[in-house]
């Protein structure tokens, strides 16, 4: 009920019966189908990118690229996965 509930919510104009396309039943569990810049990691992503593109040129773009970057989080990046290994 609470799967359904969520996609209901996630996919405002899906007609009932039909397949999901952003909350997908995968086993064991789910998949969550985003574009990359609906995520905030991957919005952070793209900046970090490109500051990091601009240094060898252009170290003061870079450094206003990568502050910009930053202001986009509030505490420490993927703070309550510091223990896994994929953060």
């Amino acid at each position: 009920m609470h799967v359904s509930n969520l996609r209901r919510v996630l996919e405002p104009g899906r007609e009932k019966g039909t397949g999901a396309v952003v909350l997908i039943t995968k086993a064991p569990g789910y998949v969550l189908r985003v574009d990359e810049e609906q995520v905030d990691a991957g919005r952070f992503a793209q900046p970090v990118a490109e500051g990091r593109a601009l240094r060898a040129t252009d170290p003061a773009a870079a450094s206003l690229v990568l502050a910009e970057a930053l202001l986009m989080w509030r505490g420490r990046a993927l703070e309550d996965f510091t223990y896994e290994s994929w953060a």
